[in-house]
This record gives structure tokens, C-alpha cells and sequence, in this order.
């Protein structure tokens, strides 16, 4: 956050493009804290529209939502 390089290590050798002297972090390892919760250590991706984002539900609320909101439009 400080504009400070971390020292890095290749455990995993995924590209072959990856250069541990230059790269300012660890690909395969940022997403791989994601996927453990370790959000702060992690690179997380988001779409367009993320700022609409207000609450976390289940994929049964967000699909029953969808097909609602679609049978009203139709």
C-alpha cells in the first residue's frame, strides 16, 4: 500500500513470463489467498457493477430474484 515491493518466491512457476525479480506480487498466490479468505493478502475481482452491491445472498435469492424480475417484464 505504500508503493514498497515485497520480496517474492516462484512456488508456483505458472507463466512463463513471470520474472520474481520484477513482479510487484505473486499471481497464483494473491488468488490463492482469495480463495482461503485471506482477502487482505489477496486480489479480488469485481465487475462494472460492483457499487451496486448492498448485500450478500445466497444463489437461490439472486436466481428466484431473476426469474421474478423476468416473468413481471414478460
Amino acid at each position: 500500500m505504500r508503493g514498497e515491493k515485497m520480496p517474492i518466491k516462484c512456488n508456483y512457476q505458472c507463466l512463463k513470463t513471470c520474472n520474481p525479480e520484477t513482479a510487484p506480487y505473486c499471481i497464483a498466490e494473491a488468488l490463492f489467498n482469495a480463495a482461503s479468505g485471506n482477502v487482505d493478502n489477496a486480489v479480488v475481482f469485481a465487475g462494472s457493477n460492483v457499487s451496486r452491491v448492498d448485500k450478500i445472498v445466497s444463489v437461490k435469492e439472486l436466481m428466484d430474484g431473476i426469474v421474478s424480475e423476468a416473468i413481471k417484464e414478460l
